[in-house]
């Protein structure tokens, strides 16, 4: 299967994240004169932003797959939530942000 019909696949979230960003970063790799030769040091570090974004969701979604398939919630029903947490806490301004991020997410 190509890139679109493993995604069609899939379903879901990882349609959703080809359909959003496929186009944008195949611009850039089959751009010809274009593409990344091109791209200030500004521009750059933002298309290095998007394809770190695609690749922490993916992440996270094969991750859930792997839970929900080997049932793993059954040893910690907030694994998902961790996850989630995982996801976001870095955007958090300071530890205490964190903390609270943490309490309010996991209940903990």
């Amino acid at each position: 299967m190509n890139m679109e019909e493993r995604t069609r696949h899939l379903k879901g979230e990882f349609e959703k994240i080809y359909n959003l960003y496929y186009p944008l970063l195949s611009w850039y790799i089959h751009s010809g004169v274009t593409g990344l030769s091109t791209l200030t040091a500004e521009a750059f570090a933002h298309l290095c932003g998007v394809a770190y974004t695609v690749v922490i969701d993916c992440y996270a979604l094969m991750l859930e797959i792997i839970v929900d398939a080997f049932r793993i919630t059954k040893a910690d029903e907030k694994l998902k939530d961790k996850i989630e947490f995982a996801k976001i806490v870095a955007f958090a301004d300071s530890v205490e942000q964190a903390a609270e991020l943490r309490r309010d997410m996991l209940d903990e």
